[in-house]
This record gives structure tokens, sequence and C-alpha cells, in this order.
């Protein structure tokens, strides 16, 4: 497991735990291990951006899901060499080892009033078109069981991508928005998520992809109002413009911005993927 500390990781090793499965994960420091290790989860010692000292261990896993990200400006040049690694030390001559890679839903850009299925066009910004080409070479790779997921906005009750509106509704007198109030998310519990990539893992072919959408869309002006009313804050918000949010906030706010609406119904069918977290106003409240 790439990226066990991590939001998405972690509820995805303590699900894949409960379904039986061993699991390590991947210790960038001394800290986050002592950690995993508190958890229960065994460990491996290595960095994302240093894969060549870790990756000849690969023989003894029979899978790796990648949910690691740094973040940062040489973001698509860490992804694009951990992959290549990945797919090397795992690639067998029979296809038994499963590599499981995370997209995001950024890739189909914005999609305004159509709901953006697996068969929908890519359409990504160009700070996250990277992944695109990394995403299909993780799926048409004939060495491994290669399968790439791709969840909607990933969120927990303040944290994930509500985590900068709890903080504002903390520390500032009004909530921050990118762009408009009626920019829609898809949105996916993190738990929800860590159930999908299990059934993946699990049940799903070589190949395969799958959208992790627990909610088709939600507009983001109706979830920093419910925030702001549970912290006692104003409901007017602060719409900042993408210029602004990349400036004040990071450059990864430039895709809070997009319109979008996703669909699950293919990993529903195929799966049997049945989200639990399907109404976040009502647990936002």
């Amino acid at each position: 497991m790439l990226g066990g500390t991590g939001s998405i990781g972690s509820a995805v090793a303590d699900r894949l735990r409960q379904r039986g499965h061993q699991v390590t994960c991947l210790a960038r420091s001394e800290r986050s291990q002592d950690i995993l290790r508190a958890d229960g989860f065994y460990t491996l010692r290595g960095d994302i951006r240093s894969p060549e000292q870790w990756t000849e261990c690969a023989e003894k896993f029979d899978a790796v899901i990648s949910a690691a990200s740094t973040w940062s400006d040489d973001e698509a040049q860490v992804d694009r060499q951990l992959t290549e690694k990945l797919l090397e030390a795992f690639s067998t001559p029979d296809a038994d080892k499963t590599v499981i890679y995370t997209d995001g839903c950024w890739s189909y850009g914005n999609t305004g009033d159509i709901i953006a299925t697996e068969g929908t066009p890519f359409d990504p910004l160009p700070e996250f078109a990277w992944s695109i080409e990394t995403a299909r070479q993780v799926r048409h790779n004939r060495h491994v069981r290669g399968m790439v997921i791709l969840p909607a906005m990933v969120y927990e009750r303040d944290g994930g991508v509500l985590e900068q509106m709890a903080q504002d509704a903390q520390a500032r007198d009004r909530i921050r928005i990118v762009g408009s109030e009626e920019v829609r998310w898809p949105l996916v519990h993190r738990t929800d998520l860590a159930q999908l990539y299990a059934l993946m893992l699990e049940r799903s072919a070589p190949g395969s992809s799958f959208n992790g959408a627990g909610i088709i869309s939600m507009q983001v002006g109706k979830i920093a109002r419910t925030l702001a009313r549970r912290f006692g804050k104003p409901d007017d918000l602060e719409v900042l413009t993408v210029e602004h949010a990349v400036r004040d906030i990071g450059g990864w706010t430039i895709g809070y911005a997009l319109d979008q609406q996703m669909s699950s119904a293919k990993a529903t069918r195929e799966l049997g993927w049945t989200p639990e977290h399907t109404d976040i106003l009502a647990e936002l409240s």
C-alpha cells in the first residue's frame, strides 16, 4: 500500500485488513513507520521519490495499490517514475501480480450537465494531464493485472476535500470557495472509496477502470454554507477567483473550480459496489 498514512490510503489499508488481506504499507519516515506499526500494519521503509531502492522487494507481494502523492511541483515526474518502476518490478509472464493506479475525477475536466462515465473522453486541465498517459500504461501493460480508479472528490466529515473549508470555518470570518457557488463536485466518502479499491482488487478484470463517486454531484456553495452554519459562522461565502486561490492556498486548488458530475453505475453493476454515504449535507449538519 502506497500512501498508507494518507486520507485515502489509510482507509484502504484498514478495509483490506478487515477483509482478511495481509497489508504492508510503505513508510517514508521513522515516524510514519511507527504510526503504521501501531495501527497493526507491516511496513516497508522507502520513498516514492526513490522507487528503485525498494521495488526490488516486489516479488514478496501479490499486489500494489498506489494512492500516494507529493502534491508538489514535481508530482508528474515523481508519479511517472514511480509507476514505471512498479510496472517493471511487478511484471510477470503470467500477469499474476496486480497494480492499481489512482487517477482522479479532474481527468474529465469540466463536464457541466454531462454526467461522466468511464466512456467519457478525458479533457483534463493542462496542470493534471500527465496522469492520463500513466493510467493508460497501467491498464494496457500485458505483464501485470493493471487497473485504474478515478475517485471523485474524497471527503470525511471535516477532512479530505473539506479540510480547507473546515479550517476556514474555525479560523476565518468566512469560508472560501473557488470560482462560483454553483460549481458542482462529484463526491465520495473515504470509507466507501476504500470498499471500491477492495472490490477491484478481489473481483476486477485486467485493464479495468472504475469511477468512484458515491454522490454524482453537489453544489459547492451548499456544502460550504452547511459547514458554516455548523461552526456558527455567517453563511455568506468568500468566492475566490482561480488565480487568487492558487496564490493564497496552492496550485492544486485550480481543480476546485471544475464543474463536474460523475457516475459510478459501472462499479455498482460489475462489482456490486454500494456506497453508504450518499447525503453529504445531512452528514455535515
